[in-house]
């Protein structure tokens, strides 16, 4: 009974990393998107993406199974990722894409603010230095 315990375990252990694995893939989609990138560099993020999943799939692999690649890690993985494209990829990808606008609205709003308050200072130190030389001149009139 523990044998099959442990296999069932392994199985839902790799079920969620295969969904793991494309929300992390949405992610990257997302950015890919979002990221005018010419041909090479989607090429290098492509090769980057599989590199990083495979580097976080191995120790799970190797924690879960051991390193036992039989028929139904493969299963679990591909289950898991069916599942998630079948029931989580379109709202999570409208998540990374709120979350990605926001990220990138965060630092124009502080970058307007700035620039707001830099003109408003310098229009603000211009009338005052106006009237200052308004009265002087008003002061040198007979």
């Amino acid at each position: 009974m523990d044998f099959v315990h442990s296999q069932l375990s392994s199985c839902l252990l790799l079920l969620l990393t295969g969904m793991v694995l494309g929300g992390f893939f949405d992610l990257y989609r997302v950015f890919r998107g979002m990221v005018k990138a010419r041909e090479w560099m989607t090429y290098s993020g492509d090769l980057l993406f599989w590199v990083v999943a495979t580097v976080l799939l191995l120790p799970l692999l190797y924690w879960s199974t051991w390193l036992e690649l039989r028929f139904y890690v493969w299963v679990s993985l591909a289950a898991g990722l069916i599942g998630y494209y079948a029931f989580f990829s379109r709202a999570l990808i409208l998540v990374w894409i709120k979350l990605w606008r926001f990220c990138f609205w965060w630092p124009r709003q502080l970058r307007w603010g700035f620039t707001f308050m830099t003109r408003s200072g310098r229009n603000i130190a211009r009338r005052f230095r106006w009237r200052r030389n308004e009265k002087k001149q008003g002061d040198k009139s007979p």
